[in-house]
């Protein structure tokens, strides 16, 4: 009788590690909805495998991405061909890279900025995000496969032809008013209030503007496919503050229209205990490291970024100020938002990625951030330990993904971390030292730190930063 089960219940490799330790001869097949993937054994070996259109290690490679999915062994059946005699283990090693990466891009959602000068292959991704699908989903529905997919999402983020939704300011004022309109498409018609009503008194909101850029704004409520580039490069006429004020206007307004028939019963004594919170910790800054259940949840998640406090959190906030607290209040409970010096490890991360940014803006003024990167670059590639996936993620193109940070925190020690900062930190300083005065770098070392100075939680790491012998 074959072995059967699901990947959520059993790991894929677990599954198999143990047919190759039993010396297995058959088909091992996977199955999740119309996607399915086979890869046949001999004597525990691993002699042939396809999925869709890719056979053999290219299949072997896709397949390890799959986190779901139901499986089942046939023993002794054949393979159709034996190209292949590998141990499982060689693969774990060669998708390894490939695994980490889905794990940290793959909940995020991405918006398709610059279309020109696309391969086919990358106009395919890029027409996959449409301001709703993460990085996974795009990858599970692409047939180029999920390991060619997610290496063209990396190129392209790279290019800046990918953005992540807060990484423009414009656009993501625009986003979130998109948004918040299809929120209530969805929400309003269930307190009786029709899509037809709503686009009506929408219609009459923007007939009495006389702002220019609300055309912007009336065109992305028509759009049943948003053509995320075609709005990136208007957005470039208009003044980011403009956007804000108007995007911020018409939530106001799109919320007014159900105020009065929206529950807004919340626990007093609960709101209490959070605004207390929240003013003994307005200066503090607080990171998303959970998953979001709902538009609130995901619109605070866009915020808690790593780059603003608590006071400028609040004072963005597109909700009023009870609900804003209210939310606010169930995320801190449920310990979606926590201080990135509440872990050792978080806070060892968080200020290392604050100290990149700040050497690299003043390394980009002095022409030397490409240096930089290259020698950062050659580091990564030539380091044999995992933990240098977490640094290789958090210095990419994009704002940190901290809920990735923050689950593989159990992954590493201390240790581990505090030695490839210290690894880190002597590549930033060569570089420095080779194309810089002595004194301009000791400026921008010590303009640098002096910003994480500011964190109780850096005087008991900053030894990492400085020197033999005290020299900064």
């Amino acid at each position: 009788m074959g072995i059967r089960g699901d990947l959520i219940s059993l790991p894929l490799w677990e599954v198999l590690q143990l047919l190759s330790s039993g010396r297995k001869t058959g088909r091992f097949q996977v199955e999740d909805g119309e996607r399915k993937a086979e890869v046949f054994f001999k004597d525990g070996r691993i002699v042939y495998s396809r999925t869709g259109l890719l056979e053999n290690m290219d299949a072997l490679l896709d397949l390890a991405l799959w986190n779901k999915g139901n499986f089942i062994f046939f023993p002794e059946e054949k393979a159709p061909f034996y190209i292949l005699d590998i141990d499982p283990f060689e693969i774990l090693i060669s998708a390894a890279k490939y695994i980490d990466l889905m794990d940290y891009l793959g909940d995020v959602i991405l918006l398709p900025v610059k279309v020109d000068g696309l391969s086919l292959e990358e106009e395919a991704i890029t027409s996959s995000f449409n301001g709703l699908k993460t990085v996974r989903e795009v990858a599970y529905e692409a047939s180029l496969g999920k390991v060619k997919t997610i290496e063209l999402v990396r190129k392209l983020i790279k290019e800046e032809k990918l953005l992540r939704v807060n990484e423009d300011f414009s656009l993501f004022w625009l986003y979130i008013f998109w948004r918040y309109w299809l929120h209530i498409l969805e929400e309003y018609p269930k307190i009786a209030i029709s899509e037809r009503s709503i686009r009506r008194e929408w219609q009459n909101f923007i007939n009495r503007k006389e702002d220019k850029v609300k055309e912007i704004f009336r065109d992305i409520t028509l759009q049943e496919k948003v053509s995320w580039h075609y709005f990136y490069r208007h957005l470039k006429e208009y003044n980011p503050e403009i956007i804000e004020k108007f995007s911020r206007e018409s939530i106001n307004f799109l919320f007014s229209l159900g105020r009065t028939r929206i529950d807004m019963v919340l626990d007093a004594a609960r709101i209490f205990e959070v605004i207390d919170f929240i003013e003994k910790n307005l200066n503090h800054i607080f990171l998303f490291v959970g998953k979001y259940e709902n538009f609130e949840e995901e619109f605070f998640s866009w915020f808690f970024d790593g780059e603003k406090a608590f006071k400028d959190i609040i004072n963005d906030s597109i909700f009023e100020k009870s609900r804003t607290q209210s939310v606010l209040g169930k995320l801190l409970r449920d310990k979606k938002i926590v201080s990135f010096e509440e872990d050792k490890k978080l806070a060892l991360i968080y200020t290392f990625w604050r100290f990149w940014m700040e050497i690299f803006s003043r390394y980009k003024k002095e022409n030397i951030d490409q240096k930089l990167e290259n020698a950062w670059q050659e580091f990564i590639e030539n380091n044999i330990q995992e933990v240098k996936y977490i640094f290789e993620n958090l210095v990419g193109n994009l704002k940190p993904y901290w809920p990735y940070f923050y689950k593989n925190l159990g992954k590493y020690t201390e240790e581990e971390i505090k030695g490839f900062i210290k690894n880190s930190v002597d590549i930033i300083r060569k570089i420095g030292e080779e194309n810089l005065e002595s004194q301009a770098l000791e400026n921008i070392w010590k303009e640098s730190l002096n910003i994480l100075r500011k964190f109780p939680v850096f005087e008991s790491i900053e030894s990492l930063y400085i020197g033999e012998k005290g020299k900064i």
